[in-house]
């Protein structure tokens, strides 16, 4: 996981760069619907998310008795 944090910080500003100051949005009057969009998805990214983790079945958590040996045990 380490590995691909050089690797985000190299790519992410490149199209973060690409989604904000597209030609597109460098010919408008200063509206800021790509960046308002970018977030929209983010956010409804995250939620999508939040809704798997949410809506997922997670196995029983059970305790085994593990049989405890040594003086420990023994009261000693």
């Amino acid at each position: 996981a380490q590995s691909f944090n050089g690797l985000g910080q190299f790519i992410g500003p490149l199209i973060g760069g690409t989604l904000f100051f597209s030609a597109s949005q460098s010919a408008g009057d200063g509206d800021q619907s790509a960046v308002k969009m970018t977030y929209v998805a983010i956010a409804a990214l995250v939620l999508l998310i939040a809704l798997l983790f949410s809506r997922t079945r997670l196995p029983a958590i059970r305790e085994e008795e593990k049989p405890v040996h040594g003086v420990i045990a023994q009261g000693l």
